[in-house]
């Protein structure tokens, strides 16, 4: 009799066709799943691109060693850059202000010891630097090429034959900055007149 129930009947299974050799799956190669030709290959392509940065470097070493330097080429013992500059024979006049210089520093050391502070050492060299560097004088310095316009003004020369002497490249300018540079121009001569003036007015 057959068995007969109230679930769903299974269909029979259906037979496996047969694989054929393209259809088969092909398996992985071992390690990294590349191909050890192409892997030598890269390796190869590697080894010699750190060759050529190899010899980059070596090229750019070999081109500062070349470059002229501003320092005497002198064996220094180590030490650093700022003794590597060429030095020039001391003259005589600096030779006996020094030793004057070391004569006075040991007689102060004679007479007062070893009584004065750290302090007071340094107030007293910058007493006796104040006493040999020469001070210059106050306030800025003028200008060169002010001091030519100035002389070409008082000569008789204006308007664009005095700009185009003293202000570099007046041809190229536009008139909004010929008009600019000109005033400042006016205004630098007519200050340094005026500073002039009442110098000689002293």
């Amino acid at each position: 009799m057959a068995n007969i129930q109230n679930g769903p009947v299974r269909p029979p299974l259906k037979p496996m066709p047969e694989l054929s050799g393209f259809d088969m799956a092909v398996p992985a190669p071992p390690g990294d799943g590349r191909d050890p030709v192409f892997a030598e290959l890269d390796e190869r392509i590697r080894q010699e691109e750190r060759q050529e940065r190899a010899k980059t470097r070596n090229a750019r070493r070999k081109t500062r060693a070349r470059r002229p330097s501003r320092y005497a080429r002198v064996s220094t013992g180590g030490k650093s850059s700022a003794a590597r500059k060429v030095r020039r024979e001391p003259s005589y006049a600096f030779t006996a202000a020094k030793q004057i210089a070391l004569q006075g520093a040991a007689e102060v050391r004679r007479q007062f010891g070893n009584c004065f502070s750290r302090d007071e050492s340094q107030r007293l060299a910058n007493a006796f630097r104040s006493g040999i560097m020469t001070k210059r004088k106050p306030g800025r310095r003028p200008k060169k090429h002010i001091t030519a316009a100035l002389a070409d003004w008082k000569a008789g020369v204006r308007g664009d034959d005095l700009c185009r002497a003293h202000i570099r490249g007046w041809d190229r300018h536009s008139i909004w900055r010929r008009k600019q540079e000109a005033r400042m121009l006016m205004d630098a001569i007519r200050s340094r007149r005026r500073r002039d003036d009442a110098k000689s007015a002293r």
